[in-house]
């Protein structure tokens, strides 16, 4: 992100982007695995790190802090991959 933005505040929750033309509020995406903001590709790499249906325990590949458990019931399964990619198609960011 460097050189995109006059002036750039992030936190977890928000982003601020400050320029010339414009004051712009970014919000994470529910898909942002990566803390990035958006959920892209890269966020898709981290959900199939973490991917494991039905099984226990949490693979050990899939980054501690990655929550790619979008339907919050206790596995990372087809069921998030199908809210994935629903959101994807929808333009979530």
């Amino acid at each position: 992100m460097a050189g995109a933005f006059d002036t750039f505040i992030a936190n977890y929750d928000y982003a601020v982007e400050y320029t010339d033309q414009a004051v712009i509020l970014h919000l994470p995406s529910r898909l942002d695995l990566d803390d990035d903001f958006d959920g892209d590709l890269a966020d898709w790499a981290t959900f199939q790190k973490c991917f494991n249906p039905g099984a226990d325990p949490r693979p050990a590949v899939c980054p501690a802090d990655a929550d790619a458990d979008f339907d919050h019931d206790g596995d990372v399964d087809w069921d998030d991959a199908a809210l994935f990619s629903s959101e994807q198609l929808l333009g979530s960011r």
